[in-house]
């Protein structure tokens, strides 16, 4: 992976990203000056790292909130769930340390 010239990676959850932070400090690569790390899911452990991991932060209560609410309504009014519905819940990122900030470039 490092031989290709990878210098960040966005993981799948943040699990997939411990797994990354594993494998750079076993083949010495730094996290963020080699290697920018970005999970997803924000879990309670990003803060206690070495280097702190940046993450998008699921609005989990909202979501839980807008799955009781349907549940809800569906067993009130008899529904059979065949309607459907699109909730967008915008995500948030959650800054830390595990992505390098690159530097400002003037342009001319």
């Amino acid at each position: 992976m490092w031989k290709q010239g990878v210098t960040a990676i966005f993981a799948a959850n943040d699990l997939m990203a411990y797994g990354i932070y594993q494998y750079a400090y076993g083949a010495g690569i730094d996290i963020p000056d080699q290697l920018s790390v970005i999970g997803i899911d924000d879990t309670y452990i990003n803060e206690i790292l070495q280097v702190p991991l940046t993450s998008i932060a699921q609005p989990k209560e909202e979501l839980g909130s807008k799955a009781c609410e349907m549940l809800i309504y569906r067993v009130s009014h008899k529904t059979n769930g065949a309607e459907y519905k699109d909730i967008l819940l915008p995500p948030k990122l959650v800054e830390r340390r595990s992505v390098r900030r690159l530097e400002q470039h003037t342009v001319l």
